[in-house]
């Protein structure tokens, strides 16, 4: 059996037998540690590389409602890095209606920014072409801190944000978007907008060019 096949029957477990199954593969190859021999300690890539696989495979077959469950369980057992991966891959596989479910579950379970977290991934992770129909989910259910979340996620590279400006049907959605927009970025954005032919969007993050402060 390869490392994947197992990795895909291990994420047939329950949460909680997940949770003690990446514990374990961890310490059974910890992190680099600087008196350790060699420059990288006892780990290996094959320590990423095979909990990516048994966190990838969780995120695709378990019910989004175990989602909470799995996040607490993974900081409870002193694993707490393997959280970002293991949103991660929900926001890259899941459909708008079962991110919209995990994301209330979140929430329930008072993990609102892990949701937002995850959220984020959307749009900064998934396919890029799959992102606006997860804004437009989140955007018809009144879902504005949360869409915003997706939006800045978008803004953080310049191939995405453009798909959003392009893409998104209304001017208040492109003025969320603008308005994610990381600071040191705002110059070249500008730019990209002006290229695009987007000039009256574009005067919304016009600064003078020897402003590297922001306004306040």
């Amino acid at each position: 059996m390869s490392c994947e096949s197992l990795m895909k029957w291990a994420a047939q477990s329950n949460p909680q037998e997940i949770v003690q199954c990446v514990a374990a593969l961890d310490e059974v190859f910890p992190l680099p540690e600087h008196n350790a021999d060699g420059p990288w300690g006892n780990w290996t890539p094959a320590n990423d590389a095979t909990i990516g696989a048994l966190l990838r495979h969780t995120a695709m077959v378990h019910d989004v409602g175990n989602t909470p469950i799995t996040v607490v369980g993974l900081r409870r057992a002193n694993v707490k890095e393997y959280v970002e991966s293991f949103l991660i891959n929900m926001a890259c596989w899941h459909r708008a209606p079962s991110l919209w479910s995990a994301v209330q579950s979140l929430r329930a379970a008072e993990l609102t920014n892990d949701a937002l977290s995850m959220l984020r991934h959307v749009g900064s992770k998934r396919q890029a072409t799959r992102v606006l129909e997860v804004v437009a989910h989140f955007d018809a259910r009144n879902g504005m801190q949360e869409r915003n979340a997706i939006l800045k996620g978008m803004a953080s590279e310049e191939k995405r944000f453009m798909i959003g400006i392009s893409g998104l049907k209304s001017e208040e959605a492109q003025k969320a978007l603008i308005s994610e927009i990381p600071w040191p970025k705002r110059h070249h954005y500008f730019d990209l907008l002006n290229d695009a032919g987007y000039e009256e969007l574009a005067k919304q993050i016009e600064l003078p060019k020897y402003s590297d402060e922001p306004p306040f």
